[in-house]
């Protein structure tokens, strides 16, 4: 998740990252971001869906971040 937010310029952080699940319907605040990002906390399937619409990646991409590479770029670039 985090070489996701880091790849957008500027940069998403966690904060943004928050603020850009909400319309999904998912609450999450800094920390538990932090803490997803650090492995010390699940992730729900609603959460990982709205993460990678809020970062438009697809949601194998995520979940395959041991060897990240560059997400496909999204139809709106």
């Amino acid at each position: 998740m985090r070489q996701a937010r880091l790849r957008f310029i500027p940069e998403v952080t966690q904060e943004d990252l928050a603020a850009r699940v909400e319309p999904y319907g998912v609450h999450l605040d800094r920390t538990a971001i932090g803490r997803m990002e650090k492995g010390t906390r699940a992730v729900t399937d609603v959460e990982l869906l709205a993460i990678a619409a809020a970062l438009a990646v697809p949601v194998g991409w995520l979940l395959d971040e041991a060897t990240v590479h560059d997400p496909p770029e999204p139809d709106w670039m």
